[in-house]
């Protein structure tokens, strides 16, 4: 499965971050995949991980949290259009190829 995060609001808007079988980092630290320079975000903000063919989203207790389409989350399996809000930055999951089940809900974010 080829998997992308785009970036749709925030300092790093149109960036794209291809998302591979390892675990990536989102957060403030240097050591982070996708680096969010904004003073809010943790240093170690959230987790994204392949876990059965799914990659879910897992929030590490922040306090500011992690938002999937608008609702806070400690752990979320994405599907494809999920915008993920950290912060002021909002990133939209993308999956090539990806066919939307019949039975998923669309999903917009009201900023």
């Amino acid at each position: 499965m080829e998997a992308e995060f785009i970036v749709v609001s925030g300092e790093l808007l149109g960036t794209r971050f291809a998302l591979g079988p390892g675990e990536l980092r989102i957060g403030r630290a240097e050591s982070s995949e996708i680096r969010l320079a904004e003073p809010d975000v943790a240093w170690e903000h959230c987790l994204l991980r392949l876990r059965e063919g799914r990659y879910h989203i897992t929030d590490r207790r922040t306090g500011i949290g992690t938002y999937v389409n608008g609702m806070r989350v400690t752990d979320h399996c994405l599907e494809p259009g999920d915008q993920v809000g950290i912060g002021e930055t909002v990133l939209v999951y993308r999956e090539d190829a990806a066919e939307v089940p019949a039975d998923s809900q669309h999903h917009t974010l009201l900023r």
